[in-house]
């Protein structure tokens, strides 16, 4: 259950990089995009690692209540938190 979260935490992150890449260098080019992932790739890695741990978090709070060892109202909590 934990291998499986993290993998899942590791495809988003990688997801969101990618998307960033994708969606700057679709609006202003490549070259702008290299500029700016380098001038900003602690803030741009930072926030893709964030989303990463929130999404291997819910997949593993989602795999305990799926095998009976917590209750609904804990993933509706720690969810909204």
């Amino acid at each position: 259950m934990i291998l499986n979260a993290a993998v899942k935490g590791l495809l988003a992150t990688s997801a969101l990089l990618a998307v960033y890449v994708v969606v700057l260098t679709f609006v202003s080019g490549w070259g702008f995009a290299q500029s700016q992932f380098a001038s900003f790739w602690y803030f741009i890695v930072l926030l893709a690692l964030g989303f990463g741990i929130q999404i291997s978090l819910y997949t593993y709070l989602r795999g305990i209540i799926q095998n009976g060892q917590g209750t609904e109202k804990m993933l509706g909590v720690t969810g909204t938190t």
